[in-house]
C-alpha cells in the first residue's frame, strides 16, 4: 500500500481550510445583509465550521502545529460570530430567544386586536395634526378655566376673578360681574373646538338686592346652550354641551336697574 506524501495532505487541508473558510466568510457577510433568512445562512456557516473541525482534525497530524492552533482560533471564533449573528437575527424576525430588546408591539384593543392605531381609546389621526377623539377633540387636551381662555373682541373682561360670598358660603375662583344698568353683559371666548363641556356654578353675591334676579347664560353661535335665572340665597350648577364649538358666548343679565347686582360664575372649567 502506498503512503500518501505528507506534502500533498498538507496540500489538501490547505486547500480544505481556504474553502471552509470562505464558505463561513461569505455566510457570516449575507447573515449580516438579510433579515428574516439570517437564521438559515447562520446555521449554514456555523455547519461548514463544524465540517472544517472534521477535516482539521482528520490533517492535523500532517499540518505544523502553529497552522493547527490558528485554524482552530480562526474556527471557534467564527463559531462565536455567527452564533451571535443568528441569534441578532432570530430577535429581529420575533420567532427565536431574543436576547435584546424585544421588538415593540401595537397595542392591543379591547376586542384583543392588534393594530397600528393611536393607542388613545377612540382616538382617530387627522392629516394635519396631532390624533384626535372621534368627537373631534384633540387628545390630550386637559381641562382649562375660563379666564384663562383668550377673549375675542376685548382687551379686559367684565369680570374680576376673585372670592364672593354666596348663600353664605365663601367661593374662591369666582368671575365676578358687577351689573348696575338692564343691558345683558356679554363675553365671548375662542375655544378653538377644543373642548365638549363649559361647567361651572352660578349665584348672586350675599351683598345684592333681594329684589334682583340674573339669568346666566352660555351660547354657541346664537343658541343658547344653558342657561339658569336666580336670585339671592341660591346657587345652581350650569353644564352645556359646547362639542365642536369655535367660540363660546357668556352672559349676565339682571332685572333690577341701576342697583349694583353681583354676579358669579363659581369656578367656569371646560372639559375635552
Amino acid at each position: 500500500m502506498v503512503e500518501e506524501p505528507s506534502g500533498s495532505r498538507g496540500g489538501l487541508g490547505d486547500k480544505v481550510l481556504k474553502w471552509i473558510a470562505i464558505v463561513a466568510d461569505v455566510a457570516a457577510v449575507a447573515a449580516v445583509l438579510t433579515g428574516s433568512t439570517a437564521a438559515v445562512i447562520g446555521i449554514s456557516g456555523a455547519v461548514a465550521v463544524l465540517a472544517g473541525l472534521l477535516y482539521l482534525g482528520t490533517l492535523a497530524g500532517s499540518l505544523p502545529r502553529f497552522r493547527v492552533a490558528v485554524a482552530i482560533v480562526g474556527i471557534i471564533a467564527g463559531t462565536a460570530a455567527l452564533a451571535v449573528v443568528v441569534d441578532r437575527g432570530l430577535a429581529r424576525d420575533g420567532r427565536g430567544v431574543a436576547t435584546g430588546t424585544p421588538a415593540p408591539t401595537a397595542p392591543t384593543s379591547a376586542d384583543g386586536d392588534r393594530s397600528g392605531t393611536s393607542a388613545s381609546a377612540g382616538a382617530t389621526s387627522t392629516g394635519g395634526g396631532g390624533p384626535t377623539s372621534t368627537t373631534g377633540v384633540p387628545v390630550g387636551t386637559a381641562s382649562k378655566p375660563l379666564s384663562e381662555v383668550a377673549l375675542v373682541g376685548r382687551e379686559s373682561s367684565y369680570y374680576d376673578l376673585g372670592s364672593l360670598k354666596v348663600n353664605g358660603a365663601e367661593h374662591d375662583k369666582v368671575m365676578i360681574g358687577e351689573s348696575y344698568l338692564c343691558d345683558p353683559y356679554v363675553e365671548t371666548y375662542q375655544v378653538d373646538r377644543k373642548y365638549r363641556t363649559f361647567s361651572a356654578k352660578v349665584g348672586l353675591g350675599d351683598k345684592s338686592p333681594s329684589e334682583a334676579t340674573v339669568t346666566f347664560a352660555v351660547m354657541v353661535d346664537d343658541e343658547t346652550r344653558a342657561s339658569a335665572t336666580l336670585g339671592v340665597g341660591r346657587v345652581e350648577e350650569i353644564r352645556a354641551d359646547i362639542t365642536g364649538a369655535f367660540r363660546i358666548r357668556i352672559s349676565i343679565e339682571s332685572s333690577a336697574c341701576y342697583t349694583t347686582v353681583y354676579s358669579g360664575w363659581i369656578d367656569p372649567v371646560l372639559t375635552p
